[in-house]
């Protein structure tokens, strides 16, 4: 709530939440699995706070990723990981 109240953004939406999934047969690591969802990350969500976390407690790795809907420059929106 900090970043929402910092921004006056703190009604509407508070976050987007994405999934990945990997087939087994796919044998992606969970480093893998791990670089790919910041490298999406990155990519699709310019500008904006993203956290991501990938899960290993499955058959296979599964990253999970929560995205701002804030717009601010790169340098002020930190990619967490």
């Amino acid at each position: 709530m900090a970043t929402k109240n910092l921004y006056s953004k703190a009604s509407g939406t508070f976050f987007y939440h994405y999934v990945q999934s990997f087939s087994p047969q796919e044998n992606v690591t969970p480093a893998q699995a791990h670089q790919i969802a910041l490298e999406l990350a990155e990519r699709f969500f310019p500008g904006c706070e993203v956290l991501v976390a990938t899960h290993v407690d499955a058959e296979h790795p599964t990253p999970t990723s929560w995205s701002t809907p804030s717009t601010r420059t790169q340098e002020e929106a930190p990619l967490y990981a």
